[in-house]
């Protein structure tokens, strides 16, 4: 595959975490642009320590190195883009599903969650490197899920009636991962903060984040140039989120 991202793609039947076979990769100084695929993992993680479902098969798992040496304060923007590249993947082969995204890092579909996206980084300064994770519910209906998300998950499979070709999808979202990573790597970011917030009918809605320790409450203004987040309050102050966990939602009009 050429490009930086899947440069080298390694796959397993089963593993713990694709997320933590990366690290290994990027502790030993091995260049960006690895990934690690699998069909199931069976200590998959989520933000905030949260475990990932995924069942006996049909989930697609991907963690990539990555290395973005010049980014500055745009890190928060990492999730976002990986969560992009998948969404316009999905979108590429299979045009009846619509995916939107949910700050920072959740594709959804219809309102329920068809996957995630967890960044880690490690290192600083020229040692520093990130491993993205990515985890969409495929080949598999609702039902597989456990009863507490049944209801606020979906999957591809459930979305186009039958199952969809995993490899194809993989090597999609690696495909518009390297071009977007490249694009924001060189500082060209209207078009994909264009659509970023295009496929965010949060913003111009209510939020309510878990962020810093409380929960804030207002309106989701705008997705800044950085990946974070304004948000209005009701009393009048423009708070610029740089990370949290939001708890539910409207969509504006």
């Amino acid at each position: 595959m050429p490009g930086v991202v899947g440069r080298l793609l390694v796959e397993y039947e089963q593993t713990l975490s694709t997320n933590n076979l990366v690290r290994e990769f990027g502790e030993a100084g091995e260049p960006e642009g690895i990934a690690v695929t699998a069909h199931r993992q069976t200590a998959g993680r989520g933000r905030r320590g949260s475990h990932w479902f995924t069942p006996e098969s049909g989930s697609l798992c991907v963690s990539v190195l990555l290395r973005p040496r010049h980014w500055g304060g745009r890190m928060t923007l990492l999730p976002l883009l990986v969560a992009l590249s998948a969404a316009e993947a999905v979108e590429a082969l299979c045009p009846s599903v619509a995916v939107t995204l949910k700050w920072p890092n959740d594709l959804m579909v219809a309102g329920r969650k068809l996957g995630g996206v967890l960044c880690e980084s490690f290192g600083r300064d020229r040692t520093l490197f990130v491993v993205a994770g990515l985890g969409l519910n495929g080949n598999f209906t609702a039902f597989d899920f456990p009863r507490e998300i049944r209801k606020e998950s979906v999957t591809l499979q459930d979305c186009v009636g039958g199952p969809v070709e995993l490899q194809s999808l993989l090597e999609c979202t690696l495909r518009r991962l390297d071009l977007n990573y490249e694009k924001a790597g060189r500082g060209h970011l209207d078009g994909l903060l264009e659509n970023l917030r295009t496929r965010m009918p949060m913003l111009g809605g209510t939020v309510e984040i878990e962020t810093g320790g409380r929960v804030l409450t207002g309106t989701a203004e705008a997705l800044l140039g950085n990946g974070e987040l304004a948000v209005h309050t009701p009393e009048g102050r423009r708070i610029t989120v740089v990370s949290g966990h939001v708890r539910r939602y409207t969509e504006s009009l």
